[in-house]
C-alpha cells in the first residue's frame, strides 16, 4: 500500500511513469545531433578550404610558368585564396628538372601553400579535444616553365 502512495497525485489519480519522457529523450539526443551536425559543417569547411587553396596554388603556378616574378606569383595565390591565406603562407621554388644547373623553359616552378586550419564550429570544445584546429593544410602545384623570369634562381624555396 505504501508503494501505491508514491505513484499517485493529491487528487488520487495514478501516475503512469511516462511523464517527462520526451524531455529526457530530447536531452539525450540533442548533444549527439549537434555533434553530428557540427561534424558535417566542419568537414564541408575543410573540403572547401582544400579546393580553394589547391586552385590558388594552381593559378599562381600557372602565372609563374609564363615568366612572372615571385611577387606576382605570391600576389596571385593570395588573390585566388578567398582571403584564407596571406603572403606568409606561400612559398615559390624554381626547380632544375634536367640537372644542367640552369633555369630554362621546360624546368619547373612549384608553388606551395601551407596554413593552419581553424574550425568554424565548437566541435573540439564539445568533445573535449581539438579535432581539427591547428592542423596544417597544405597544397602544392608545379608546372613547367614556358618562359623564365630573369630574376629566377635555383636554390631552395622562396618565402613570399
Amino acid at each position: 500500500m505504501q508503494r501505491d502512495k508514491l505513484f499517485t497525485t493529491r487528487r488520487g489519480r495514478r501516475v503512469t511513469g511516462s511523464r517527462g519522457q520526451a524531455i529526457l529523450e530530447f536531452a539525450i539526443i540533442t548533444p549527439l545531433l549537434l555533434l553530428f551536425l557540427f561534424g558535417i559543417v566542419d568537414f564541408a569547411w575543410v573540403m572547401n578550404n582544400k579546393v580553394v587553396t589547391v586552385n590558388a596554388a594552381r593559378e599562381a603556378a600557372r602565372l609563374g610558368a609564363t615568366g612572372a616574378t615571385v611577387d606576382e606569383i605570391c600576389d596571385r595565390a593570395v588573390a585566388q585564396s578567398q582571403e584564407l591565406i596571406t603572403r606568409d603562407h606561400v612559398t615559390v621554388e624554381f626547380v632544375d628538372t634536367n640537372g644542367d644547373n640552369k633555369l630554362l623553359p621546360g624546368d619547373a616552378v612549384t608553388v606551395r601553400i601551407s596554413f593552419p586550419y581553424r574550425a568554424i564550429t565548437p566541435l573540439g570544445g564539445l568533445v573535449g579535444v581539438q579535432v581539427l584546429d591547428g592542423r596544417i593544410m597544405r597544397s602544392s602545384t608545379d608546372m613547367r616553365l614556358e618562359q623564365v623570369w630573369n630574376g629566377a634562381t635555383l636554390g631552395g624555396p622562396i618565402r613570399c
